[in-house]
């Protein structure tokens, strides 16, 4: 809103002789426009989180004094840039008393006033360190002021709050990759697992040996494991990061019929004393063998041949 600018004459009027005088008033439109204090999102740890102060609907502002609080208990106030939407061409105070923030400037002529809104007064950077809603509040112990450049108070008709959303620190993320099994184009049933003796372990793989191990323990691990029955198994140290961490690609051997982590003459022998079996249960000496290495349900010179093409390999690396 412009200010109105009225003109009064003299009661005398205008004859010849007579005394003019002409007196001109500024009559501001009091209470125009609004200040509000705008919202963000963070973690606990993080730094340089910001939110603005801003003006909206506001006609001729020339300066401003602003009086604040924030939750001291979830926040530490590390800067106040004032600014730029409006110049501190004069400073008058900028302080941070406890949890309070006070700041009073002006724009300095010829600096023209400024009208309209998202006019950006101050930024204010903060470090989160607890979770929970941080508010960032105007005090109503203190006026908040706008001013026009004839010295009129303008508003702030309304005052809006703001603040800070914090989350606690994430200290979990996933691992996903895939898992190919060699001589099956159904990569399906096998498992990823993070520290094998006993850390998490995903769901068995998709037909595609896609596989997603949820709720991993931030850091370094000693050990990413992949496995499948009938099939070396393959390792690698991994560390893991907050979000989705992709693992890659491994292929497993298939021929570790007792799943001893080694191929040789006891998974031939294996094998071949259940040749032509069928079924897809093969009544094995434990539930952690197979003698039908490629899972079609037929023991025969498929599961014999990839098992001897994989003779003496042992543990993969998980590239």
């Amino acid at each position: 809103m412009a200010n109105a600018i009225t003109r009064w004459t003299s009661s005398r009027g205008s004859a010849p002789g007579n005394d003019i005088s002409v007196a001109i008033g500024f009559q501001p439109q009091v209470g125009c426009g609004d200040i509000v204090v705008t919202t963000n999102v963070a973690n606990v740890g993080d730094a340089n989180v910001t939110v603005q102060v801003i003006a909206n609907s506001v006609a001729n502002l020339y300066g401003v004094q602003a009086y604040l609080q924030y939750d001291s208990s979830k926040l530490n106030l590390s800067n106040i840039a004032l600014g730029p939407g409006l110049l501190p061409e004069v400073n008058v105070a900028t302080s941070q008393p406890g949890n309070q923030i006070n700041f009073q400037f002006s724009q300095l002529s010829p600096t023209l006033p400024v009208t309209g809104s998202g006019i950006v007064l101050a930024t204010l950077s903060f470090t989160a360190t607890a979770p929970g809603v941080a508010n960032i509040e105007f005090r109503p112990s203190a006026t908040t002021l706008f001013s026009d450049n004839n010295g009129f108070s303008i508003g702030p008709a309304t005052k809006t709050n703001g603040s800070i959303t914090v989350s606690a620190p994430v200290s979990t993320g996933s691992v996903t990759g895939n898992i190919l099994l060699q001589a099956r184009s159904n990569h399906s049933g096998a498992t990823a697992q993070i520290d094998p003796s006993g850390g998490p372990i995903s769901p068995a793989t998709t037909s595609t040996g896609a596989f997603t191990i949820s709720s991993v323990s931030i850091g370094a691990h000693p050990t990413l494991q992949a496995v499948m029955l009938g099939y070396l198994k393959a390792v690698k140290p991994f560390t893991v990061a907050a979000g989705i961490n992709p693992a890659g690609t491994v292929t497993l051997l298939g021929g570790d019929a007792n799943m001893d982590n080694t191929i040789n003459v006891l998974d031939l022998s294996f094998i071949a004393a259940r040749y032509l079996q069928t079924g897809p249960v093969y009544a094995p000496v434990a539930p952690s063998t197979t003698p039908d290495i490629n899972g079609d349900n037929v023991v025969n010179i498929l599961d014999l041949s990839v098992t001897a093409a994989n003779y003496l390999q042992t543990t993969q690396v998980w590239p």
